[in-house]
């Protein structure tokens, strides 16, 4: 059974939804006013960017709105990398700046600390994980929460299933939880 999404259709696997959680964690800021959300993510050989982009992308189609390609950071595989992306999503005036995990998302609360922005009042912050990181950073990250208890209990049920029962594929999708917590405002008039 894997864990994530397969190319192989063939293959038994669980996986977070991770078009969902980026869709949603999108529409909520779009929703709070932000106009100008900066993405910052890692390697798009990894499906799980793809996925997190694509849901990125149907939350501005959603809600009617255009993304600013120019705060499209992505490919990002190196700290130097990271923190060049967080100080230009700030030079190039993001109210917002989504990252693709939560160690990404700590490092642009230090990187903005350092640029004497004030998280949430002078630009919004939101991580995707939901790790332990994210609760105790300051201020505390909103965040999507997967539960990873829960993807590794359903592969192995599915993979029981299969042994037992010889099932065919199986491709099945966890739920996530999106986190409104201290790193996120609501901009004037919204």
């Amino acid at each position: 059974v894997a864990i994530g999404q397969p190319e192989d259709d063939e293959i038994l696997s669980v996986d977070h939804d991770q078009v969902g959680g980026c869709r949603e964690m999108t529409s909520l800021l779009l929703m709070k006013g932000m106009k100008h959300i900066a993405l910052l993510g890692g390697s798009m050989l990894y499906t799980v960017n793809q996925s997190r982009l694509e849901g990125f992308r149907q939350a501005y189609d959603k809600m009617g709105q255009v993304i600013d390609e120019g705060l499209l950071f992505l490919e990002l595989e190196t700290d130097d990398l990271r923190m060049w992306a967080v100080q230009q999503a700030v030079e190039r005036g993001a109210d917002c700046i989504l990252c693709m995990d939560e160690r990404l998302a700590q490092l642009s609360l230090n990187v903005l600390k350092q640029l004497n922005l004030r998280v949430p009042q002078d630009i919004s912050v939101s991580g995707y994980d939901g790790i332990a990181l994210g609760r105790y950073s300051t201020p505390r990250l909103t965040t999507i929460r997967q539960n990873s208890e829960r993807l590794a209990q359903r592969g192995a049920e599915i993979l029981l299933n299969c042994i037992e029962n010889g099932s065919s594929a199986v491709h099945e999708v966890v739920p996530f939880e999106l986190i409104e917590d201290e790193s996120v405002a609501a901009l004037p008039n919204h």
